[in-house]
């Protein structure tokens, strides 16, 4: 008998009752549940914990600005760690940062002591990448960020590695899950999978289906890796209280926020430790020497400096356009009523009746949904005025799409209205996703719902320089002119360099 033919009596000859499925499908959730509380208790018991400050103090301790950065921010190395190494560098006379001009983007950077013996790993990586860019000379700080966003990222995480290796070594940090939990949490994922594996058998009537049993098995112990990170040890708090009582002190000098890297001829140590804190946030913003977080970003409009957190909406439906809503809307309350047209005639038998209700409901659900929001959408949307702080372009996932077509995507832009420290990243239409850019004033419509840009206006360009105020006018009168306006230096670009 053909192998083929083996298969297909097999098949037919397999019975699968809904009553059996839904068995299963209810112990695979309650597995799952279960397991999943569990490495959720494991996280939060194994997250760092909350560190009191110190009294202020000016002291400066022996750890380097990259490991008061991770000690300070919950035990999580940012980007801010390997700016304020830089700055440090510079101020400990390795590196050296000259102003050019008037904005604080205007300073160049170069090599003055190549590779010092006192340097860490993760201080020669910074070293590498000056070198690299500036050669014997001197090179723009904004160039320092320029290359592929792949080879940054990927300079970043060596970089981040090292940070910690070093602080482990110190005993300032440790692995957030040991790997006797790991093994243990790996041990355990056998016992839900194991009882899928049973129910399966026995409710589907094959020994086959235990394999959904190792099939979930290999899901949940693979969720283990999902914990991961740094946390505290006692050393560690200890040397964060001393450190966030330091940030106490240079948060009493409000100057510290507005300070350029070339400060250090000034403050030395101090403004490394103050970028390190998250107080110096001119240096960060002018320093960028990984790829831009999609996720952060700093803004001074509306007065003051802030980070602001930038959310990016994973609905299917997040960018539709208020006419595709309105015609999604209309046909899920087609769709609604044609399942009530055509099982009028069944709702005598049993099991037509609650699904003929469920899937009626749901389409009526989502169907007035969609209709309501695209109205509202189209007849009242958002007019919001603010700097864009992220432009990102993202890819989306067409399982359908032939090899040969051009990926679809998306363009992302976040804008800051000066209110509060999150904000969403709203999705251009089509006609405009490229209109917009970093760092410029904008206006733009926006739907309230689904969030798609319908109209962009640009204020200011992100290369012109803000209007004086009136009280600036009258101050330039009192001090001898400043020197020509010189535009921000970036490599690549059509401005020419004044070096």
């Amino acid at each position: 008998m053909p192998a083929e033919q083996v298969v297909t009596d097999w098949l037919e000859s397999i019975d699968l009752p809904w009553n059996a499925l839904l068995q299963v499908g209810v112990t695979s959730v309650a597995a799952g549940t279960a397991w999943f509380a569990l490495l959720g208790f494991v996280a939060y018991r194994t997250r760092a914990g909350f560190v009191a400050p110190t009294a202020a103090s000016q002291e400066l301790g022996s750890e380097t600005p990259a490991l008061a950065h991770l000690i300070t921010n919950r035990w999580e190395c940012g980007e801010e760690a390997a700016e304020a190494t830089l700055v440090d560098m510079a101020a400990r006379g390795y590196l050296d940062i000259t102003r050019v001009g008037p904005q604080p983007e205007q300073a160049v950077c170069s090599v003055k002591d190549m590779w010092p013996p006192d340097l860490t790993p993760y201080e020669r990586a910074v070293m590498s990448r000056v070198e690299r860019v500036a050669g014997s000379g001197a090179a723009p700080l904004a160039a320092l960020a320029h290359g592929s966003p792949s080879e940054a990222e990927f300079w970043l995480k060596d970089f981040r590695t090292q940070v910690v290796q070093h602080a482990r070594s110190l005993g300032l940090s440790r692995s957030r899950v040991s790997t006797n939990v790991r093994v243990a949490l790996v041990s355990a994922a056998l016992v839900p999978g194991a009882v899928i594996a049973a129910v399966a058998a026995a409710s589907l009537g094959h020994g086959v289906f235990a394999l959904l049993g190792l099939l979930a098995y290999v899901l949940l112990a693979r969720s283990v890796w999902w914990v991961q990170g740094e946390r505290d040890t006692d050393a560690g708090r200890q040397a964060a209280a001393r450190w966030l009582g330091m940030r106490k002190y240079l948060e009493l000098h409000p100057s510290f926020a507005e300070l350029p890297p070339t400060a250090i001829t000034l403050w030395h140590r101090y403004l490394a430790y103050a970028a390190a804190l998250g107080v110096a946030r001119q240096v960060l913003r002018v320093l960028e020497l990984g790829p831009g977080d999609d996720h952060k970003a700093w803004s001074s409009y509306g007065g003051t400096w802030r980070r602001i957190r930038v959310r990016y909406p994973r609905r299917p439906s997040w960018g539709w356009a208020p006419s595709r809503a309105i015609v999604t809307g209309i046909g899920w309350l087609g769709w609604a009523a044609l399942m009530v047209f055509l099982t009028r005639e069944w709702f005598s038998v049993e099991w037509v009746t609650p699904l003929a209700i469920g899937v009626t409901t749901v389409a009526g659900v989502l169907g007035t949904t969609y209709l309501s929001c695209g109205v509202v959408d189209l007849v009242a949307p958002l007019y919001l005025d603010g700097v864009v702080l992220r432009v990102r372009e993202r890819t989306r996932f067409t399982p359908f799409a032939k090899r040969y077509e051009p990926k679809r995507s998306r363009t992302y832009v976040a804008l800051d209205v000066g209110e509060g420290d999150t904000t969403k990243a709203w999705v251009m239409a089509p006609s405009l996703r490229y209109n917009a850019a970093e760092g410029e004033l904008a206006r733009i419509k926006v739907g309230r719902c689904f969030g798609q840009v319908r109209r962009h206006d640009t204020v200011r360009h992100s290369w012109e320089r803000p209007p004086a105020t009136a009280s600036e006018v009258i101050e330039a009168g009192d001090v001898p002119p400043a020197p020509p306006y010189i535009p921000a230096m970036t490599l690549g670009s059509d401005t020419p360099s004044p070096f």
